[in-house]
């Protein structure tokens, strides 16, 4: 079978099981894809870069923008980013069968390709208003095309990993460590295999040239925003988090606590990211302190996480992917290679390592990389299979083919099995069931157009299409003195954040101890299910 045919192949069965899913699960947006959805309808409207609190740093600006143009023809952000993610999750496994049918072979292609086809966790992430799916399938694409740049057919390939690199970064922040790391490796593999290096240099600086072109854009409008010079805008919050966790207190506590006399000390209590940023900067130095301290913890935490996270397919899939590392013969190309894949999974690692907190979507970093060497994998057993029964199906050339056929669609359905479980207990992805969120912001809509409200998470506020603020994490009479202090139209309670504060609980089942909050509306008969939404009449 021809690669074209394969890559089509792949291509429509991705497509059809995510539309599948698409059209069975998912049925409001997840919290943090109301981000990407308010930013890019916000863009639309020409009212600036700014989400559902005010204007935001933390969010990397191609999905939103794709968001927003992709929704001119849907008339729906929401259904605009799911089908982003699901056209970048059902291109995946076309670029996994291609960089691994580069590195191994024709079967391991296939093998890899059917694999990332059937992974429960890209299933259903493919259809989720998340960027992680989006920004695996640009880096991917930007490794496939390096790969053919080591070839040394024209500049075409650099450009092109250059340019998916760029938008990789785009996507995400590390998407331009990168680039660097596919410069760096043509130069390297290049001695490594023994070929003219005087004709290659080109290529890795025209692919930094493209790259750093594409995010150029993005660093100067980060830079004018917060004052420094700046790549990215993500650490200027997360490092005064994780300053505040030093200093003894929890995530929720450092990311929305209240100071002495109701100050707004938490991070998230800031809606304007550019002003925080530019108040609190946060000198190299500390940075360097930041990573450093209790490093060699949190690695091992997340090797932790890595190694029992059933929703990637552990240990089915670890195990697969250490027999296709370790089987097949070597030679100079494949160390090459061998080398770009693990340098790129480990920084993978590096960067989660650098957390402090961590979402479950977040390991899907590594995933592209253990399924190549899963698809390796496959294809070694079979091979294993066909020597150990050479001699019965040596005159069945049909029964052969067929095995060859059968051994990793076998494999693939046992990791669709190994990680189905998994995914479906993600609370990333069972958000995308809390109908109730979805109805109380309808309400909210009709009755309270532009309203602003105090919450917890963004489903509901983004459903109203409100102007949201974060209720604090503090004591119960600080939280009452708060809401005066603030004065919000509305006050938004869910059951399933009632551990988020101190004072929730007892809000969700005696009412807010305040004249002030009026019960307006609830959805949910049970408690954790359960959406309350509160007028506050002293205005």
């Amino acid at each position: 079978m021809s690669r074209r045919r394969v890559g089509i192949f792949l291509f429509a069965l991705s497509l059809a099981i995510r539309l599948v899913w698409l059209e069975t699960y998912p049925k409001v947006i997840e919290n943090e894809g109301t981000q990407y959805a308010r930013l890019a309808e916000n863009l639309l409207s020409h009212h600036g870069y700014v989400d559902m609190r005010g204007p935001v740093t933390m969010v990397s600006p191609l999905y939103s923008i794709l968001i927003a143009g992709i929704s001119i023809l849907t008339g729906n952000a929401e259904l605009a980013g799911r089908l982003i993610s699901l056209l970048a999750g059902a291109m995946l496994p076309v670029l996994i069968f291609l960089i691994t049918e580069k590195v191994y072979g024709m079967r391991p292609g296939v093998a890899g390709g059917l694999l990332t086809s059937l992974h429960a966790a890209l299933i259903a992430f493919s259809a989720a208003v998340y960027s992680e799916i989006l920004y695996e399938t640009l880096l991917m694409a930007a490794l496939y095309y390096v790969l053919i740049t080591l070839e040394g057919k024209g500049y075409l390939a650099p450009l092109c990993s250059g340019a998916f690199a760029g938008l990789a970064y785009l996507a995400r922040p590390e998407g331009l460590l990168y680039a660097c790391v596919f410069a760096a490796w043509i130069v390297a593999a290049t001695w490594m295999t023994r070929r003219r290096l005087q004709i290659n240099l080109a290529r890795p600086v025209a692919l930094m040239a493209v790259s750093v072109l594409l995010a150029l854009p993005f660093m100067a409008f980060i830079t004018w925003k917060t004052g420094r010079l700046s790549w990215e805008g993500k650490s200027s919050v997360n490092d005064n988090i994780v300053m505040r966790m030093h200093a003894g207190m929890t995530y929720q506590q450092a990311n929305t606590g209240l100071g002495p006399n109701l100050r707004e000390d938490g991070v998230a209590l800031e809606n304007d990211q550019f002003s925080y940023a530019r108040t609190h900067p946060v000198p190299i130095p500390i940075k360097l302190r930041l990573f450093t301290d209790g490093w060699v913890t949190r690695f091992l935490g997340l090797s932790r996480s890595f190694r029992w996270a059933q929703f990637l397919g552990s240990p089915f899939l670890w195990i697969l992917a250490a027999i296709g590392l370790a089987s097949g013969p070597w030679n100079r190309l494949r160390v090459a290679h061998e080398v770009l894949l693990s340098v790129m999974a480990f920084l993978s690692i590096i960067v989660l390592s650098t957390l402090y907190f961590l979402w479950s979507r977040f390991l899907l970093a590594l995933l592209p990389f253990a399924l190549i060497w899963a698809g390796h994998g496959a294809a070694s057993l079979y091979e294993w299979l066909d020597r150990k029964l050479a001699v019965k199906w040596h005159d069945s050339p049909m029964l052969r083919q067929f095995a060859a056929l059968i051994v990793p669609v076998t494999l693939s359905f046992c990791l669709l099995l190994a990680s189905a479980q998994g995914v479906l207990e993600l609370g990333e992805i069972t958000q995308g069931r809390r109908v109730e969120a979805k109805t109380a912001g309808r309400w909210i809509a009709s009755h309270f157009p532009a309203a602003t409200v105090l919450t917890i998470g963004m489903v509901t506020p983004y459903y109203a299409g409100a102007l949201a603020r974060v209720l604090p994490y503090t004591d119960d009479a600080s939280a009452a003195a708060y809401l005066h202090l603030k004065n919000p139209d509305l006050i938004i309670l869910r059951g399933d954040e009632e551990r988020q504060r101190p004072y929730l609980s007892a809000w969700l089942r005696t009412g807010i101890p305040d004249p002030c909050a009026r019960l307006a509306y609830r959805v949910g008969d049970q408690l954790e299910r359960s959406v309350v939404v509160y007028q506050w009449t002293c205005r």
